[in-house]
Formats: C-alpha cells, structure tokens, sequence
C-alpha cells in the first residue's frame, strides 16, 4: 500500500516558463528565428540529456556560461539545425527571460493531489531549493496538502544527498520502501534508491532511459498502485 509522495518542486510540479517542457525548446527556437517541427525538436531533448550525462556540473566542473552555451549546441546539432549555430544561441539565451512567467503551477496539480489527499497518502516537498522556497506552495495555493516542505538550504544537504530525503521520510514517520520519489529525471532516481523508495518521473518528451516508473504527465500515475509497497 501506498503511504506517502514526495514531489519534486522545479519541472515537476511547478514550472518558470510560458510553455510546458514538450514545448519550450521549440517556443525559444522560433524566439531565436529557427522554426523545428514537432519530431525535430522532439529529437533534440535525448541530445541535451546525453551532453547533461556526459558533462554533468559537480563542484569541481561547475556550471558556466560556456556550458549552457555547449548544451544549447548539443540540442541544435540532435534537432537537425545546420549552419553557424553561434549567433542562434545568443538569441536563444536572450529569449530565456522573454518567456518565462514567473513559478505556475503545472496543470496536472490539483487533480493530482486531489487524488492522493482522498487517499490518505501522506504528502510532501523536497527541493534543492533557496530559503525562500517553503513559502512558495502557500502562495500557490497548495500548501495545505503537505504535510512536510523540505527545502537544501534549511537541511543544509541537496538532492542527490540522500540525508534531505531522510529528513522527509523521519518527519513523515513514512519508511522509504512505502513511499514514492515523484521529481525530476535527474534526481528522482538516485535519491528514491537512497531511501528504498521507488522513482517515478514525469517525461512528457519520453526520450530518457531510465529505472524509474516513467509517465507522460503527472495525471497519468496518480492512482498508479505500483508506485509503492
């Protein structure tokens, strides 16, 4: 039986742009003057994870202006786009702000947690994160539904760290093997493992291989009973 969910925040269940992931690459490209098909720009996501995999940022490499320039690159190239890329990437990252809205809600929430609330399952937030963030689900209307909001900066650790998971779990009273690591590709993997969870992540662009439960969109598990013990 399920007993509780722990949500990713950024790309899980809120998002800071004008367009849901699917969409994003393309809207920045037709920003940039490139108009992709549908199927290319579909392509050029499994090119940005193999640059992310490959050139992952640690505290050693960490991120830098060259490296979103170089993964940008990455997503043309697999996208199919010729010429002197150089030029489009500048319009592109001088398109980032244009399109973002500031933190939305994803459209799947409501119903999503609506669901697990009738449940009983018990609910929570872990994000890598700044101080600000615990405010965050209030001012979206969604606080009410968690029981726990952990953020890195208040347990001073950040996800793949498994101790901010530990944490949940500890407050949630939940052992980790009857809970549900829902987040991010990149982390909910690594961090489900950490704590005997199982991961699942929503990847509407379905182009990354993954152990992790895998859905479209986050309506398509919520009553998905093999997400837990």
């Amino acid at each position: 039986m399920l007993r509780a969910v722990t949500f990713d925040a950024v790309e899980t269940i809120i998002h800071d742009t004008m367009y849901p992931p699917d969409q994003y690459f393309a809207a920045l490209c037709r920003f940039a003057g490139v108009e992709l098909s549908d199927a290319a720009a579909l392509e050029g996501a499994p090119a940005r994870k193999r640059f992310q995999q490959a050139e992952r940022p640690s505290k050693s490499r960490p991120v830098t202006t060259d490296w979103y320039r170089d993964r940008h690159a990455a997503r043309l190239h697999g996208a199919g786009v010729p010429g002197d890329l150089a030029p489009v990437i500048e319009r592109m990252r001088a398109g980032v702000p244009a399109l973002r809205k500031g933190w939305v809600l994803d459209p799947d929430v409501p119903a999503v947690l609506d669901a697990l609330h009738e449940r009983g399952v018990l609910l929570a937030v872990v994000s890598n994160f700044d101080k600000v963030f615990p405010d965050l689900p209030a001012s979206l209307g969604i606080a009410r539904y968690f029981r726990v909001i952990t953020a890195s900066s208040t347990v001073g650790a950040g996800k793949p760290d498994p101790r901010i998971c530990t944490v949940t779990c500890d407050a949630l009273s939940a052992p980790g093997g009857l809970l549900a690591r829902w987040g991010s590709p990149d982390n909910a993997g690594g961090v489900a493992r950490s704590v005997g969870a199982r991961g699942v992540i929503g990847n509407s662009l379905d182009c990354l291989d993954t152990e992790c439960t895998r859905v479209a969109r986050l309506v398509d598990g919520r009553n998905n009973r093999s997400h837990g013990t």
